[in-house]
This record gives C-alpha cells, sequence and structure tokens, in this order.
C-alpha cells in the first residue's frame, strides 16, 4: 500500500471509539495506560452489560474489549448479549489462557472475533487490537464502496432502460403503419448486452432491430451504450438493410477488442408491399408464425456475426408478411440452459412450443406474457441465465374506412370531408393515415370543438371548405377538386376532378411541410436571442431557402410577436428567391408541386448560369414607431396592381404567401418599382 494509505488508516485508527468491559478500576486503569500508549486515546470504560448497553445507546463503539478479570463463563455470556446491540461488524476482543481450547472454542462460537492468549505483553496487545480496527475500518469501506457501487449500478440500469423506447412511442410507430409491435428485455445481472429498437424510416417503413453483445454485466453493456450510439448516428441507408448493417459492421469492428463481437439483426418492413427486407447477422433464428397455415417458417442467416472483420458485405432476403402473420425476434436466452443443458432446446423445438402459445390467439403484451411464462415453467427458474430480449410484431389486416372516422375532438385535424369522392382512394386514406396517424378525419361531419389543419373537399361538398376554415388552426390549408369553374369560395389548391394519386400526394406532403417549416420557426425563434436588437439599419442579402429561412428567424427575434414575424417574413423571403430570381411563375409552382419536383427545380436552377450569381437584398431599419423590412431581388418583376384582382382558373395554384405575410406580421405591405421591391411594415405603436 502506498504510505498515504498507511498514515490516512493509522488516524482513523487513532480516533476509533473503544468500548472496555472491565469490573476491577485497576485493570481498567491498566488496559487504558497500554492503550493510550499506544495511540488510542478514544476509551469508555463500563463494568457490566446494563452499563455498556446504554454507552452503545449513546454511541456505537468501533470495538469492544471484554477484559481479563472476567471468568470464561461470564465472557461468553456478555459477548452473547453484546452481540445482540452491536452491529454485526464491530469487533470483540477478549483474554483467555493458553491452554482452554475449549473456552476459546466457545468464545468463538458466542461471537468473538479475536482471542488475546495469557499471558502476553503489551506490544502485542495493541498490534492485535490495531488489526482487529483495520479489519473493521476496512470491512466499513468496502461496504460503504458497495452501497456507492449498487446505486451507480442502479444508475446505469436506469439510463439503460431510459434508452428503451416506451410503450406510447412503440404505439404510435405501430399505430401508422397498421401493424402491433411489443417487446420485452431483461438484464440477466442488472445491467446487459442485449438492445432493441423499433426505428420508424418514412410513413410506409419500418426498422425493427435486436442485437446482443458478447459477456455480461458492465463490460457488455458500455459496448451496448456504445452500440446504440453508432446505430442512432447511422441515418443513411437505414432503408436499404444490408448496406446499413454493413456499415455498422464497420463502425463496430474499430471499437470492439478482438475478443468481443456482436450478433444482429436488422429488417425493414414495407407496410403497402407487405414485404419485409432483413440481414441476419448471427442472430438467433427469427420465426415467421404464419396465419393462412397452420406452421412457421424460420428466416435464414445471410451473413456473419459483427465486429470481427473490418469489411463485410451483407446480403439481405425479402419475406412477405400477410395480414396476421406474425414475426418473433429473440436473444438466446429463450431457449438455452446452462446449468442443465438437457434443456436448452433445438430451433425447431422452440418453434412448435412458440406455435402452440401463437395459436391461442394471444395478442399484444399477452403472447409476450403467454412466452415468458411458458419459459419458466419449462426451467423453473425465473431469472434468465443471459440477458433476454424479445421482438415481436403482427401485421394487421387493412382497416375499413369506418375506422378512420372520429367521434369525438381532434387536434390538428387533417379532414378528408368527401370520402365518397372518387379521388379518396385507399392509397390515399393509407398514405395520409402513415403520415398523421390519428389526426386522420375521414367523414362527412366535423367532430365538435376539432380544429382543422388541413382538408381535401370536393366542389360538391363546398360547404365543408367553409366550415374547415371556420375551425382551422393558424397554418390552416386546403385542396379543392373541382371541375374547371370558379367558385366564391376557393382552397390553397385547385385540383382537376381526374387528379390522380401521385399529384394528391405530392400536394399534400408540400402542405404538410409548410406546416412543418412554420412550427419549426416558431421553436427556433423561442430559442434564439436577439442578435441586432439593438442594430437601427442593417442590410443582408442571401440567395438560397435555407438562407432565407434562418436569416428570417435571426431578423424577426428584434421584432415584437417574433414567431409570427418569422414565418411572414419568411413567406416574403421566399417569394424573392423563387418568383423574383428563380423565376417561377405561380403556374409552374402548381405543376411543380403537383409532381413532385419543386424541390429539384429549385436545386436545378440555383445552378443554371442564369440564375446562380443573382441575390437578394432585405435592408432592416428601425425608429421609435415602426420596423421596416425592404426585399429586393434581381428578376423581372410582376404586375402587381392585378394581384388582388387575380381570379383562380380550374387549377390554379393560389400563392398564399403574400396573404400569409399580411394576416400574421405585416398590416403595411406593398410592392414597388416592377414588382421585384416589396416593402413590408411593422408599426410599434
Amino acid at each position: 500500500m502506498p504510505e498515504s494509505v498507511f498514515r490516512n488508516l493509522s488516524s482513523v485508527l487513532d480516533v476509533s471509539n473503544i468500548l472496555i468491559v472491565s469490573e476491577d478500576i485497576y485493570a481498567q486503569a491498566r488496559v487504558g495506560k497500554t492503550l493510550s500508549a499506544g495511540g488510542l486515546e478514544c476509551l469508555k470504560f463500563v463494568d457490566s452489560f446494563e452499563t455498556a448497553s446504554t454507552a452503545i445507546d449513546e454511541e456505537m463503539p468501533d470495538l469492544v474489549i471484554l477484559n481479563n478479570d472476567f471468568t470464561v463463563d461470564v465472557i461468553i455470556e456478555l459477548c452473547q448479549q453484546l452481540k445482540s446491540i452491536l452491529d454485526d461488524n464491530i469487533p470483540v476482543v477478549c483474554y483467555l489462557p493458553r491452554h482452554d481450547q475449549d473456552a476459546r472454542l466457545e468464545a468463538f462460537k458466542s461471537g468473538v472475533t479475536e482471542i488475546i492468549i495469557q499471558p502476553s505483553s503489551d506490544g502485542e496487545f495493541i498490534l492485535r487490537i490495531r488489526r482487529a480496527l483495520e479489519r473493521r475500518n476496512l470491512l466499513k469501506q468496502l461496504r460503504r464502496d458497495k452501497v456507492r457501487f449498487q446505486k451507480d449500478l442502479v444508475a446505469a440500469q436506469n439510463m439503460q432502460c431510459d434508452l428503451l423506447q416506451s410503450k406510447e412511442t412503440i404505439d404510435a410507430i405501430s399505430e401508422t403503419r397498421n401493424v402491433e409491435i411489443d417487446t420485452f428485455y431483461e438484464a440477466s445481472n442488472m445491467l446487459g448486452g442485449d438492445w432493441w429498437h423499433v426505428m420508424p424510416i418514412d410513413n410506409d417503413r419500418v426498422g425493427l432491430l435486436t442485437f446482443d453483445i458478447s459477456g455480461h454485466g458492465v463490460t457488455a453493456a458500455i459496448n451496448a451504450f456504445r452500440l446504440q450510439l453508432i446505430i442512432l448516428s447511422l441515418k443513411e441507408e437505414r432503408r436499404r438493410p444490408a448496406i446499413w448493417m454493413s456499415l455498422l459492421n464497420k463502425e463496430l469492428y474499430k471499437i470492439l477488442p478482438p475478443e468481443q463481437f456482436a450478433s444482429g439483426f436488422y429488417g425493414v418492413y414495407h407496410r403497402r408491399k407487405h414485404e419485409l427486407e432483413y440481414v441476419n447477422a448471427g442472430s438467433p433464428t427469427p420465426f415467421v408464425f404464419r396465419d393462412r397455415k397452420s406452421g412457421f417458417d424460420k428466416l435464414q442467416t445471410t451473413g456473419p456475426i459483427l465486429g470481427c472483420a473490418s469489411e463485410i458485405n451483407y446480403e439481405s432476403k425479402i419475406e412477405v408478411l400477410a395480414p396476421n402473420d406474425r414475426l418473433f425476434l429473440y436473444s438466446d436466452a429463450l431457449y438455452e440452459d446452462f446449468e442443465h443443458p438437457e434443456n436448452t432446446l433445438g430451433t425447431d423445438e422452440l418453434g412448435e412450443l412458440l406455435l402452440k402459445i401463437s395459436e391461442n390467439q394471444h395478442t399484444g403484451p399477452a403472447f409476450i406474457e403467454a412466452v415468458f411464462e411458458k419459459m419458466v415453467q419449462r426451467t423453473n427458474n425465473k431469472k434468465f441465465d443471459d440477458d433476454l430480449t424479445i421482438l415481436s410484431m403482427k401485421v394487421l389486416p387493412p382497416k375499413d374506412m369506418r375506422s378512420y372516422y372520429r367521434t369525438s375532438a381532434v387536434k390538428n385535424c387533417v379532414w378528408i370531408a368527401s370520402p365518397s369522392s372518387h379521388v379518396v382512394t385507399e392509397e390515399l386514406i393509407e398514405y395520409l393515415y402513415g403520415e398523421y396517424g390519428s389526426s386522420l378525419h375521414v367523414g362527412d361531419k366535423l367532430p365538435a370543438g376539432s380544429e382543422v389543419d388541413f382538408v381535401i373537399v370536393a366542389e360538391t361538398h363546398i360547404d365543408r371548405l367553409k366550415l374547415a376554415r371556420d375551425h382551422s388552426t393558424e397554418f390552416f390549408s386546403s385542396i379543392l377538386i373541382s371541375s374547371d369553374r370558379c367558385h366564391d369560395e376557393i382552397a390553397d389548391f385547385v385540383l382537376p376532378m381526374d387528379t390522380d394519386f401521385e399529384t394528391l400526394k405530392s400536394v399534400s406532403k408540400a402542405c404538410r411541410e409548410l406546416r412543418l417549416q412554420s412550427h419549426s420557426l416558431r421553436e427556433e425563434v423561442s430559442l434564439r436571442k436577439s442578435a441586432i436588437g439593438t442594430i437601427n439599419n442593417g442590410e443582408f442579402s442571401f440567395s438560397t431557402l435555407t438562407e432565407a429561412r434562418n436569416l428570417s428567424t435571426m431578423l424577426a427575434i428584434a421584432c415584437p410577436n417574433a414567431d409570427m414575424v418569422a414565418i411572414g417574413l419568411r413567406e416574403l423571403m421566399v417569394n424573392a428567391v423563387e418568383h423574383g430570381n428563380l423565376e417561377i411563375s405561380s403556374q409552374q409552382k402548381q405543376d411543380l408541386i403537383m409532381s413532385g419536383n419543386w424541390r429539384n427545380e429549385i436545386e436545378t436552377r440555383l445552378q443554371d448560369p442564369r440564375y446562380s450569381e443573382r441575390e437578394v437584398v432585405i435592408r432592416y431599419s428601425r425608429t421609435a414607431e415602426q420596423i421596416t423590412f425592404l426585399i429586393e431581388d434581381e428578376g423581372s418583376g410582376f404586375d402587381f396592381a392585378a394581384l388582388d384582382k387575380e381570379q383562380p382558373t380550374g387549377t390554379t395554384y393560389r400563392g398564399r404567401g403574400i396573404a400569409l405575410a399580411r394576416q400574421l406580421a405585416f398590416p403595411e405591405i406593398e410592392y414597388l418599382g416592377c414588382g421585384n421591391i416589396v416593402r413590408a411594415v411593422i408599426n410599434l405603436n
């Protein structure tokens, strides 16, 4: 041990409280003098069990000495009495004659921890007392360390459990993909190396992962934490399991020591194709329990375990999953029994056992609970020898149209107000449900108390468009399916009667993106602090939509109602880029949105030499009375005098940027020059 440890230990011993039990006052004096000479000064003397009990109630001693003026029988009786009130790690020291071995045996049985053989020297006496105190203090330290370590383990266990998704999260992911996903995880010893994860990829696809790091306990748990960080960072290629697993393997190879590895399964389920594309890197054989036939299929291993070589090109397989089929993933603890190898199940035996449970029509968590109970009954052991992970996914039958009809108030409602329209197909409903989940309402009536974010309505139900607008949120969007006739009530998008699914999907996606961007801007404004609050005048330039977004947030923070100003300012700045510098007309934007090519066209024109050098300049000025924004683009302008007189044709996109900016933030908006300059004013009074 280092010298400093000895010094610390010595100082602790010197202040240790020693209780001395002795009837003879002269014997007490002799013992006290010897202990003091040995540097042990904290002494208390008592003469019986009764007085000892009182002293112990006042303060628990670090060591008890039964002096040599007692007989052997009295020492044994005293020790038994004292042990009933002392902490179990308090040493008790007594004197006994050398020749009486039976007495020494009885003394140890009664609870004596150290016997000093008479006669003995003062030096031996001090050494034995110090050794007993050292053991006592080391034991105290070990127990403190154990408590601290236990707390650390519990904290780490809670952290590991927190990284697992909640049932609410899993249910939300499951609902929009028309599946039923349930999970189970239990570490064999507080911390474990297993992990599962459910990864929403898009509104059609969901990724399912199970992994098992070799080893147990803290080491496996630390590697599992590192694995999780890698998995959550690998956002690219999630749709392609083979490439994704190869990338994961390369990263694991960098961090795992040669003797460690991982097994894993990654599958991507596509709800509309009913296909599971998967890679199995050494995981226990997954099962698919079929609904149409009595039996199960075993999914193949498609590649080696992870982390053993830097370059492994995994191959994926595709499995079709019909409604009511169940995918079952698990770790090896489910079928292995290390203590009784004869109880270990083969793959087919396990499949048959699980099939019987599946045929009992267990649903949801009840299925996994039934599996767990069956395994406990089979082994008579409620604790598994290894970390146990289970992930089960059941494909649900297609939803009936009536299941999308809501009777209670819907917040941020997406309302299909003309469910009988020929454009409202099952494909459209499935797409919107995948995007919006329980916010989707399909029905001819709007539930009382609902707030509408987005509505699709046919011209025969034009009154429902007005109803939706009367109960709309701030960022309301609308699509009207119409013939070539014009209407007094008009929507953000007016689409022809023969509009197909892809067009409706593209326009719906554009509406969703607009709302998400607006909400995101509000959150961004709330998190930022003003960088220009004390500047009265400034000039800034930008070229892209991203730059417009970032600059609008920064400028808006200097204004009252910053979140609304950010959205309105962004609309004007985006118009300057799209319609001004890039010369995309309203009709062209309409067509691009309908075809799903709007973003691609923006990027193409930004690289086009005709437009790539163009910039938008925004000038900011502030007085005591008002804040003024002057936005100037390098486009050819437009006939702004006819702006308010414009009437839509049958398939027109009504760019609502100006109206939205005026509604949210700028009571005064005017166009100047040839229409390439817009002046927006906020009155501070």
